[in-house]
């Protein structure tokens, strides 16, 4: 699972990241509720998962996904 940072895409909005995605056939897996109101309004894809298990490290929410 790569992250934000590990792609370049650490200091981009929300929407760049969700295009992003997009284009590229990604998944996004986010605890920010923003990225599953686009999911609502924009549809898919790309594909979101709202991780909703308090607050975690990307180290340990990779750990609870894999």
């Amino acid at each position: 699972m790569e992250s934000r940072s590990a792609l370049g895409l650490s200091e981009v909005g929300d929407r760049i990241l969700w295009d992003y995605a997009k284009a590229n056939g990604f998944t996004i897996v986010s605890q920010d509720v923003d990225f599953a109101e686009m999911a609502v309004l924009s549809g898919s894809p790309p594909k979101m998962i709202w991780l909703r298990a308090g607050n975690q490290s990307t180290a340990a929410a990779s750990t609870l996904i894999r």
